[in-house]
């Protein structure tokens, strides 16, 4: 048989950017006998990150499920080949049933399943990830709060960011000694790029360069419009957001007061120590450093006179249009 390696996330740590390093290199990943994995229930070859095989239905609440036919699929894809795939969907299931089903189906074909995670300190994947919110209907569903920088604390937001409980449901599963947890940004320091990082744990060190970085976040103006557009029902992914989101201004970023982040870190630090000592993730204790200092004193994600009248302006803009074309 042969070797499984799956990248499951976590979200906004460089998944996207190693989705599209596998599916644009496939042909040269496959010279070292590894294959990449990207296929649909239709059986076709996609670029993404497998969201078609997760049921996000209960995610709020229980996590994701994986669909039916899924372990088929890869194994069929596989025919006792090595094969790798990614998808920080795997990053959304909290139940420990659900990867036992997922081990049992997989171990009839696959000699050894080893798994890597990619993570940031939780603060900063929190802000990215909320603003994430704004152009995805499943972090929709996931996260609530206010159109601010940070999101609510709530308890599927333990679920998903207490690292140790979660990943520590893997170890339980697939054993500590298949599990890679990495820091982002010591995985990049290392090996120059989170792709030749990965390759070099699973022992290939000649792959080409990454492709420019991808899923970028949105600006201050457009993040704080988009949250508004979201809870008004509007569908992120309509051609209605696409078009007012073309007038509205993409620069600068939403931002927690230093004090804020510091607070919502607080909840994760020690669980990450935790982590640290079961998975031998860092040299550091804690995993991720105290540094703090690119907040602001104070947070800048709250409306003032002169950004909400440049956002009114954006907006109304977009009236403006919408009526002229229809007067036409």
């Amino acid at each position: 048989m042969a070797n499984l390696y799956i990248h499951a996330g976590n979200h906004k740590s460089g998944s996207t950017t190693i989705q599209r390093f596998l599916h644009d290199h496939k042909e040269n990943i496959a010279k070292h006998g590894i294959y990449v994995y990207s296929r649909d229930q239709q059986k076709r070859q996609r670029r993404g990150n497998l969201s078609w095989w997760f049921d996000h239905s209960v995610l709020s609440k229980d996590g994701v499920r994986i669909k039916k036919g899924f372990s088929e699929s890869i194994a069929k894809f596989s025919q006792g080949n090595d094969v790798i795939l990614s998808s920080e969907c795997f990053s959304w299931i909290f139940r420990k049933e659900e990867l036992l089903d997922l081990k049992e189906s997989l171990s009839c074909f696959f000699d050894r399943i080893v798994i890597f995670f990619y993570v940031r300190r939780q603060d900063v994947h929190a802000v990215s990830h909320y603003q994430q919110a704004t152009k995805t209907i499943a972090e929709q569903d996931f996260y609530s709060g206010p159109p601010l920088a940070l999101p609510k604390v709530t308890d599927n937001i333990y679920l998903y960011l207490d690292y140790h409980k979660r990943i520590s449901n893997w170890g339980d599963v697939f054993g500590d000694e298949n599990i890679y947890v990495n820091p982002m940004k010591e995985a990049i320091l290392k090996s120059g790029s989170l792709t030749k990082h990965l390759f070099s744990v699973i022992g290939v060190s000649e792959i080409p360069n990454e492709s420019k970085p991808s899923n970028e976040s949105y600006g201050w103006e457009r993040t704080k419009i988009n949250h508004l557009l979201v809870k008004s029902g509007i569908d992120p992914r309509s051609e209605l957001s696409k078009y007012i989101n073309g007038f509205l201004d993409n620069k600068g970023k939403l931002l927690p007061s230093r004090s804020e982040a510091i607070q919502f870190y607080n909840n994760f630090r020690y669980s990450n120590k935790k982590l640290n000592e079961r998975f031998n993730v860092s040299n550091n204790e804690f995993i991720f450093d105290d540094d703090f200092t690119f907040y602001p004193e104070e947070g800048n994600d709250k409306w003032c006179e002169d950004t909400a009248n440049k956002a009114l302006e954006n907006v109304i803009l977009v009236i403006k249009d919408l009526y002229n074309m229809r007067q036409k």
